[in-house]
């Protein structure tokens, strides 16, 4: 009896080992999966902040551009029409 007691012992023992490792593993796995949470939030917040900087140059720079296209002609006649009256002031050039 002594020895189906002491296997009996050993598969105890062999199966709270088990539990141990098995308990073991899955604290780390949560430990694991909380650190692959955090950083997954940290580059979900990056990336959102990306967007945002991105559309904000896009805006910073776009916004000249249309102004410019909108504004810039009709500046740029006017001041082309004095730049051409101070090269020919009595319109000689023209004259052919």
């Amino acid at each position: 009896m002594d020895i189906q007691e002491n296997e009996k012992k050993t598969e105890q023992n062999v199966e709270e080992s088990n539990d141990l490792i098995l308990f073991n593993l899955l604290k780390e796995n949560l430990k694991v999966s909380r650190e692959i949470l955090d950083l997954s939030r940290y580059i979900k917040k990056y990336i959102l902040w990306q967007k945002v900087i991105f559309w904000f140059k896009f805006v910073v720079i776009l916004i000249p551009i249309i102004l410019a296209l909108i504004y810039l002609p009709p500046f740029l006649r006017g001041a082309f029409s004095s730049f051409q009256e101070l090269i020919n002031p009595a319109g000689i050039l023209n004259e052919k």
